[in-house]
């Protein structure tokens, strides 16, 4: 299943985590993405300069370069003890969601651009 829509997140950042339990992240890091076992915050194009493409798909193999070039941001697990992933704006408004068989997922986030993507695939398989 392959789903994508385009937004303009607030504070610049998206959600992908439990729709149920999420254990956000006390701080920022440094780099792109920073994680806890139940949530991943990803930074995107800044809202003011324009959307943010985003894809979530349960697919395996790599998303299409042939027309924009992604780089791995992310590759390792996510808790889902609800079963089902949410991709959602810092003002817990959903964008994207799906359901995962099992209650731990191997996420890949790739990203056009290392500080502010406006394309994102978001890879969830077991």
């Amino acid at each position: 299943m392959l789903q994508s829509t385009t937004c303009r997140p607030p504070n610049s950042v998206i959600l992908i985590q439990d729709r149920d339990e999420s254990d956000l992240p006390e701080s920022l890091g440094e780099g792109l993405v920073t994680a806890t076992s139940t949530c991943l915050v990803v930074g995107t194009l800044c809202f003011a300069d324009g959307e943010t493409s985003l894809t979530l798909s349960d697919e395996t193999g790599l998303p299409s370069t042939s027309v924009i070039p992604h780089v791995c941001a992310f590759d390792g697990t996510l808790d889902l003890p609800s079963g089902q992933l949410v991709v959602s704006t810092v003002e817990d408004v959903t964008i994207l969601e799906m359901k995962h068989p099992g209650q731990q997922a191997r996420v890949t986030v790739w990203v056009n651009d290392e500080s502010e993507p406006d394309s994102i695939w978001i890879q969830v398989t077991r």
